[in-house]
């Protein structure tokens, strides 16, 4: 309990910058009437008197606003108002959907009719944070409103930005003025960036009356290099990313700026030139930090990216370096209350043994322990740790490519995706991680069978001694303890 302790006190104090950053739980109106679930990091120099810039920023599918805490608290710490929020169909956010990826598929870069109004926008509730933030947060400086994404958020976050585009083309305004993708990308047509966006007010593509509209913002992508998603062109696997097409247009968006085909894109530095004859200059970026997808919003790496990004697009209040990062002790300090909690489980497991009741499932003897003897002969010291050493190793080999494949497995149609936003399994990135987890195990049981045959276990250690017969009476004792001592470890 004292370890728990230890971890909730420390979390709290690293979370609240040790008091120089407020965080509030709140919960607003779309335009719709639904309910969208928000925290906002606000860092106390943020006052009315003193506005900072403030980044909303969006999670992945099947996630929830958390997952971007450590992101937000160190923007908070460099003086950045950080607001997080949910998707509509995830979290708190009240406009449930049976399929909450539905908006993800409307994302386009033809936006037409639907993105005039912000109630048929496919920005699945990140517009309505924006004008929340522009129209009642006076400790926001309105000009430095930037919206980040990660993965299905990056989409959003590309559809928020193209609806305050179509918005100004209107004679409205656009209250947003940086974007940051993480694990994801700008829109496409067939797989290839749009150096502008589309607008089509006849909602029919190739009509002839489309609108083309800048990209004058600040936009930043950080591309993972083993992405199972996203960045494969025809310069290859994500990894090469840099050196494609689509990276080169990013860039060439800056008039300053005609990168061809030799040319490849510098990774982590700030291109900076006008848009379209623009009179104010903006930024492009492109990170590439060594991961695969579903770390993006954990990663030291991606966080640095985001840090870096916006203390360029904007002018940071607090200004330090991008490495100087504290959310990691965060998530050390989690990991100790997790062994604080279950030492607690172990504790009460041990005290009730000590109960008449459940002292049945003790061992009468040490002999009861089956102790298998250890390899005598040098070829069955070699057998072990061989397949000890194999048995480590090969899991990791497969583990990127296991990912890539699941991540990137598609049905007849992309949103038909076989593993990607299914009843089955709907957090399909998650199914990487299960997947691997399995057939790591899988492995390890087949590695052990054939080390077992190849020593003449049945001989030497035949399963009658492995003393692992239960009755029915202590198989239910068993399952008893096991929730006695869990709910007890929760309730302390």
């Amino acid at each position: 309990m004292l370890v728990c302790l230890i971890s909730i006190v420390g979390t709290s104090l690293i979370d609240s910058n040790f008091g120089s950053v407020i965080t509030k739980d709140i919960k607003i109106l779309d335009n719709k009437g639904n309910t969208i679930g928000c925290t906002i990091f606000q860092p106390k120099t943020a006052t009315p008197e003193n506005p900072a810039p403030c980044v909303i920023t969006l999670h992945g599918s099947y996630n929830g606003r958390e997952s971007q805490n450590f992101i937000s608290l160190e923007l908070a710490k460099r003086g950045f108002v950080a607001i997080t929020m949910d998707c509509d169909g995830h979290g708190d956010a009240s406009n449930w959907k049976e399929n909450p990826m539905d908006a993800f598929f409307l994302v386009t870069a033809n936006p037409g009719s639907d993105f005039e109004d912000i109630t048929t926008a496919p920005t699945s509730g990140m517009a309505d944070v924006v004008e929340f933030v522009y129209n009642n947060l006076a400790f926001v400086d309105k000009s430095q409103i930037g919206i980040q994404g990660h993965s299905l958020g990056g989409k959003t976050a590309d559809a928020c930005y193209a609806y305050y585009k179509i918005q100004e083309y209107l004679g409205g305004e656009n209250k947003v003025s940086a974007v940051f993708l993480m694990g994801n990308q700008q829109l496409a047509v067939n797989g290839k960036w749009l150096d502008h966006l589309n607008y089509n007010p006849d909602d029919q593509v190739d009509s002839g009356d489309e609108i083309p509209l800048a990209y004058d913002v600040h936009y930043g992508v950080s591309a993972g290099t083993f992405d199972e998603n996203n960045y494969t062109t025809e310069a290859g696997g994500p990894w090469t990313f840099y050196r494609s097409d689509n990276a080169r247009t990013f860039i060439n968006e800056l008039d300053n700026y005609n990168l061809t085909e030799n040319d490849t894109v510098e990774i982590g530095k700030i291109y900076s030139g006008t848009v379209d004859g623009s009179q104010e200059e903006y930024i492009r970026a492109l990170y590439q930090p060594h991961e695969i997808h579903m770390v993006n919003p954990y990663s030291p790496a991606s966080t640095r990216n985001s840090i870096d990004f916006f203390q360029h697009a904007f002018e940071a209040p607090n200004p330090m370096s991008p490495g100087s990062l504290t959310g990691q002790y965060t998530m050390i300090l989690s990991v100790l209350g997790m062994a604080g909690f279950f030492c607690s489980v172990f504790s009460a497991c041990c005290l009730m043994l000590t109960t008449g009741y459940f002292g049945s499932l003790l061992v009468k003897s040490p002999e009861d322990v089956y102790m298998p003897a250890p390899p005598q002969t040098a070829f069955t010291k070699f057998l072990y740790w061989a397949f000890m050493s194999v048995g480590a190793f090969i899991p990791i080999l497969y583990m990127m490519k296991l990912a890539m494949w699941i991540g990137g497995h598609k049905g007849e149609t992309f949103a038909a995706r076989s593993l990607f936003g299914t009843r089955i399994w709907p957090q399909g990135l998650l199914l990487e991680q299960a997947l691997w987890s399995a057939s790591a195990g899988l492995v390890t049981v087949l590695l052990f069978f054939i080390r077992y045959t190849m020593s003449n276990g049945r001989k030497t250690m035949p399963p009658s001694q492995w003393n692992m017969k239960i009755d029915l009476r202590n198989l239910g004792k068993t399952i008893l303890l096991a929730c006695c001592s869990v709910a007890s470890a929760m309730l302390s």
